[in-house]
């Protein structure tokens, strides 16, 4: 959101925003779990949609584990209990749906350069692919045949964040940074799209709650890393 708002504030004023909006198009998705995020207001740890789950009492699927790449693979769960399950089926959700419908549609009308899909915490900056090679634990991390341009890209945007406030952050595959899962935003539209740089950043904080305090520096970081 403060992104979007120094775009809309500083645009003709800021030689930096007016570039940026003069050179490229940018379309904004402010929250992909709108009812998830609503119902976080409620029970601050809560981490699906709200959907129901047929034969279940349980409710809500991972979204970020929804999508239709690997679906359901790795790192994941069937159990529509958990905080990780993956859904009943690829793309299951209406919002992995609609998400999906919308990526096609400006990358059909225009091509995309870049997306960038923000979740908390741990201040990584993480890139395609998300699996291992054979989907199992005990194997290496998968790496895209153009990986090297991707950790390049990752690695410039890494470095300028974490000279904002003198942070430290990893960046690479989210499979070596964090841990193997399938079925992430950011490998679907890789993988069925073949958008170039599809990056998933954890935000700065120390925990899920990340204190109000953290997101005026946390804006200002990730503004230097998208300039």
């Amino acid at each position: 959101i403060k992104v979007m708002n120094h775009f809309v504030s500083n645009y003709g004023s800021d030689p930096t925003v007016t570039y940026l909006l003069d050179t490229y198009d940018w379309h904004f998705v402010p929250v992909f779990n709108p009812d998830g995020y609503e119902y976080t207001w409620t029970q601050r740890m809560w981490r699906k949609n709200r959907a129901t789950n047929p034969g279940s009492s349980c409710l809500g699927t991972d979204l970020n584990r929804n999508h239709d790449w690997n679906w359901g693979l790795q790192g994941v769960s069937h159990d529509p209990c958990s905080d990780t399950f993956c859904g009943s089926s690829e793309c299951s959700e209406l919002e992995c749906q609609a998400i999906q419908a919308e990526i096609t549609r400006v990358q059909t009308a225009q091509g995309i350069e870049s997306m960038m899909t923000f979740h908390s915490y741990g201040r990584m900056w993480m890139h395609p692919w998300g699996n291992t090679l054979d989907f199992t634990s005990s194997t290496a991390c998968e790496r895209a045949t153009d990986h090297d341009e991707m950790y390049r890209v990752a690695d410039i945007t890494a470095n300028a964040i974490a000279a904002t406030h003198g942070t430290s952050w990893a960046r690479g595959t989210s499979c070596e940074v964090i841990y193997a899962t399938t079925g992430a935003t950011d490998d679907w539209a890789k993988g069925v799209l073949g958008v170039p740089h599809d990056i998933c950043p954890e935000l700065r904080g120390n925990n899920f709650i990340v204190n109000e305090s953290e997101i005026q520096p946390s804006f200002e970081e990730i503004w230097n890393g998208i300039v």
